[in-house]
């Protein structure tokens, strides 16, 4: 075997960490690992290692071929990585060490499939139909390119193969172990799969597309029934009726032994499949079914009602949005009325939910189609906090009081209106918490909220319990109150501070035991926290209103002599001169002055040194952004400035000028040497800022550049139009957050530039619209903005130009709208 299996902190070609071990095969050992070579300015990036293995009775031939197999993995991950294939790894890496082979690929955070289905769970027939999609979509690709003129084959689809990645809903497919690629020379003794989903064409060294498709057969029907079925069978008998005839004659027809008898591609499969459930369809002649997600989560398992969701493309408005089907599953029309009547519940509180305007995610649309009932919402991309919570367990790295005191004030704020307008959520867990590309907290799972009269009727029989190791303990003997709420975010925050599951925190807060000495919170946080979970909901005990959480919270800040005396310095409120120190000296206890000293000699000495290199930096920006600057040289102050900044954030991690002008510098270093410079770094660069400094309005001008520029070079008109949308908000953010009071780094400068770069931003909607309508509303707020910016003594050359033509083009516009009301109105 391997000469070496690595242990905890190992590192490896002098750039991963070993974290720990994840998997041991025939092939190849498996670590989770982790990136030390990431810069200052971004977070670890984990990443999953394999290590050849072989045997050590192997001869040199068999050694070799064991190698060449290995890089060919390493190859076509690469060459599906340059492609952007989704739901496969991402290539990263591959190098020899010490005689030992190493490929370095995406770490994918999920469950195997075969993990759930360990756990005694059975997919039913919705959900087997939504991952045989799935997956086709994956082998349809995979099936399509070629390397070297040779088409590629997975070869060893089965539950161990495919992982469920909860935070996109959706399965990626891994292990290209045992690929075959047909450049590959036989050896004779080549892997053939899994026993039990090998085709039978695998004994005589053949392979097909269709070999693919009989392993996933095997894999989907073991998925349904709990069996794994040989070659040729076929559902029979409660089998049969749990797949339904229509997708029992599919699954028989992928297992026959014969090549002619099964499908030839996944593209049959997935024809076979379209008119199964919406897919690949059009709904309300407006919405183009994309794919199914989310089909493996708890709630959809053995659900009266299906509650397909899916991804869809809006044709009117050219923007992707999240569409939940709900569909009876027997077909009765008791199911059907039943149906009926949680869907018209639903879109009218969901309609009733999004005139609140708080962070859940907006019903848009609603209808009926042929015996299905439809609701369609926002989509809103970013990641789920049990993301966070099970990343944390594998690093050991857990959140920091600015980061919990950010997540509760956002998500109470969301409760507050909630509650105030009589709602209540009933399944708060991290699955239901999303944190969004630009940091804003989604309370999502908009089924699990309900009228709070509702709860408390007798004839309100049919609540969801929620998830029980989040619910408090009235809510688990069926008593539902506001402060139910408050229990299940406290769990979920002591969680990501401590690391310890809600069963364990239970256990260590009854023998006051919670707080490990590693943890560095106030203690009127823990307190706070530990009020929130009390298992007493009544006054005195729990808190009764997310009000008197944010008060508490609001009191941290201004609490205690110390945390007052460093707030003041941190914002130069105090300028250290002997008179003050006298002052000071007579307000505070030795011991007092002792943490003060301490703070000053660790917190404000990085600072001041960050302030420092900000300032160098600074200095070469400007000369790189004179006029008579050379392009040669303007590139090399760029590349100083970077330096500059990078040492800025080094010294200090949240010195968040220096992260935005880096930002800045990657940017325009980016349109030179796009490779070295990219714009991911750009664009973690201005999220990073926004989380050590919400109210830092450059940070959201940043975030709208990186959008509008990702617009700009986006050739696909749809998808720079959305890249064009996405901007609108962080420039609005910045324009409203410019002020001192909010932030000390705020200098009133940005709010003209955000003004002028949001009026660039309505200008190439408008020229991208095809809506007359549209184009008429995007002239007009292009005009608006642009009148702010000139308001504001931001004048570029063009400004005043631009102002003119939009003027006129709002004229032409408006008779044309005119026009078209005239016609409609005949």
């Amino acid at each position: 075997m391997s000469r070496t299996e690595h242990k905890r902190g190992t590192v490896l070609n002098e750039h991963y960490e070993i974290i720990s071990r994840i998997g041991k095969g025939g092939q190849a050992i498996t670590y989770l690992a982790r990136d030390t070579q990431t810069k200052a300015s971004t977070l670890p990036t984990l990443c999953v290692i394999k290590q050849q293995r072989h045997k050590d009775d192997d001869n040199d031939k068999d050694k070799n071929e064991s190698v060449k197999r290995f890089q060919q993995e390493a190859k076509i991950l690469k060459y599906f990585t340059n492609r952007n294939v989704p739901q496969i790894p991402r290539y990263q890496k591959d190098f020899p060490e010490d005689g030992e082979y190493y490929l370095v690929q995406e770490f994918i955070q999920g469950s195997t499939l075969k993990h759930i289905l360990k756990s005694g769970q059975r997919l039913n027939k919705f959900q087997v139909i939504a991952l045989l999609q799935d997956i086709l979509n994956i082998l349809r690709d995979v099936h399509h390119y070629t390397i070297d003129n040779k088409k590629i084959y997975h070869r060893d689809i089965n539950p161990s193969n495919l992982i469920w990645q909860e935070n996109k809903g959706h399965i990626v497919l891994i292990d290209f172990g045992i690929t075959k690629n047909q450049h590959l020379t036989k050896t004779g003794q080549e892997p053939i799969g899994t026993p039990g989903y090998a085709p039978p064409e695998f004994l005589q060294g053949d392979v097909y597309p269709s070999s693919d498709i009989y392993s996933l057969g095997v894999t989907t029907i073991e998925a349904l029934t709990g069996k794994r079925l040989k070659a040729d069978s076929t559902l029979e008998g409660e089998y049969k009726k749990l797949a339904g005839d229509d997708l029992a004659v599919i699954l028989n027809k992928m297992i026959r032994s014969k090549i002619e008898e099964r499908y030839e591609s996944a593209q049959q499969v997935i024809d076979a499949l379209q008119s199964l459930n919406s897919v690949s369809n059009k709904l309300n002649q407006r919405y183009q079914i994309i794919k199914a997600i989310n089909y493996l989560n708890q709630e959809n398992y053995d659900a009266l009602i299906i509650n397909y969701t899916y991804i869809a493309t809006d044709e009117r408005y050219h923007q992707e949005v999240i569409i939940e089907e709900f569909c009876p599953r027997d077909g009765s029309i008791n199911a059907l009325q039943l149906a009926e009547q949680i869907f018209a519940e639903e879109w009218r509180k969901l309609f009733d939910i999004k005139n609140l305007n708080i962070a859940i995610p907006r019903l848009l649309d609603h209808f009926t189609e042929s015996s299905k009932f439809y609701l369609v919402y926002d989509f809103i991309q970013g990641r789920y906090l049990s993301q966070d919570i099970a990343l944390n367990n594998k690093m050991g790295k857990f959140w920091v009081e600015r980061e919990i005191i950010q997540l509760l004030k956002k998500s109470l704020e969301t409760l507050k209106i909630l509650h105030n307008n009589n709602y209540l959520h009933l399944d708060i867990n991290p699955s239901r918490i999303l944190i969004e590309e630009q940091s804003k907290i989604y309370l999502t799972g908009s089924l699990k909220i309900e009228k709070i009269a509702n709860l408390s009727s007798n004839s309100y029989t049919n609540i969801p319990p929620g998830t029980r190791d989040y619910i408090s303990p009235e809510q688990n003997r069926g008593h539902y109150l506001p402060n139910s709420n408050l229990y299940s975010l406290g769990m979920i925050v002591i969680q990501l501070l401590t690391g310890k599951e809600p069963q364990q925190i239970k256990r260590d807060k009854d023998h006051k035991n919670l707080w490990d000495k590693k943890i560095k919170v106030q203690t009127s946080l823990k307190k706070i926290l530990e009020k929130m979970v009390d298992e007493d909901s009544m006054r005195g005990h729990r808190y009764q209103s997310a009000s008197e959480v944010l008060n508490d919270l609001d009191k941290l800040e201004e609490h205690g002599n110390l945390s007052s005396f460093i707030d003041k310095i941190n914002n130069f409120d105090i300028i250290i001169n002997p008179s003050v120190l006298r002052k000071i000296i007579g307000v505070f206890s030795l011991a007092t002055l002792v943490s003060i000293l301490a703070y000053l000699i660790l917190v404000l000495v990085p600072y001041w040194q960050a302030a420092f290199k900000y300032t160098d930096g600074d200095t070469w920006l400007k000369k790189a952004q004179e006029k008579e600057t050379k392009e040669e040289d303007q590139i090399d102050y760029y590349k100083s400035a970077e330096e500059a900044f990078d040492a800025a954030i080094k010294k200090k991690s949240d010195f968040v000028p220096a992260l935005v002008s880096k930002a800045y510098v990657i940017n325009q270093l980016n349109n030179y040497q796009p490779d070295d410079y990219p714009d991911e770094e750009f664009l973690f660069l201005c999220r990073s800022a926004i989380e050590h400094q919400p109210n830092f309005a450059p940070a959201y001008n940043c975030l709208g550049e990186f959008y509008k520029k990702s617009g700009w070079n986006e050739s696909n008109p749809e998808k720079a139009i959305k890249y064009f949308e996405k901007a609108i908000e962080p420039y609005n953010d910045a324009i409203r957050l410019d002020d001192r009071s909010k932030s000390r780094f705020n200098d009133g400068t940005t709010r003209p530039l955000a003004w002028y770069n949001l009026g660039e931003v309505y200008q190439k909607l408008k020229d991208l619209e095809k809506s007359v309508e549209k184009k008429l509303y995007y002239c007009q707020e292009a005009k608006t903005a642009f009148e702010k910016a000139l308001e504001l003594d931001f004048k570029p050359e063009s400004i005043e130009q631009d102002i003119t033509k939009l003027k006129d083009e709002i004229n032409k516009l408006e008779n044309e709208v005119n026009k078209i009301n005239l016609l409609r109105n005949r």
